[in-house]
């Protein structure tokens, strides 16, 4: 019985300075992934993994640079612009008392044995 690829999902170098995969079998989960060295995984695999990984990295250049020209320019000329980056927030503590649903009722004893 052989089990078949169904993607490739990730690489990484393993030891020796060797190409590893992680595979994706088909008809099982993400839990059920293993790493596989290159000498492993057919050719196509691996080729269409990389141009997918790239088509993926364009998008995100592309989204950076939209995201680049439509943010507003910084403004360096006011005083306070500076002061505002440098300081880090601190989110306020709530002062509201949380309920707890037994506050106020009689608890009976726990039973001994």
């Amino acid at each position: 019985r052989y089990i078949h690829l169904d993607r490739l999902v990730q690489h990484r170098r393993g030891p020796g300075a060797q190409t590893m995969f992680k595979v994706r079998w088909k008809g099982y989960r993400a839990v059920d992934d293993t790493w596989e060295p290159k000498d492993h995984i057919p050719s196509h695999f691996i080729r269409d993994y990389f141009a997918h990984r790239e088509e993926l990295d364009k998008r995100r250049r592309r989204r950076r640079r939209q995201d680049i020209a439509a943010s507003p320019e910084p403004m360096s000329s006011d005083p306070t612009y500076d002061a505002a980056l440098t300081r880090s927030p601190v989110p306020a503590r709530s002062t509201r008392r949380r309920s707890t649903p037994l506050l106020g009722r009689k608890v009976p004893p726990l039973p001994t044995h």
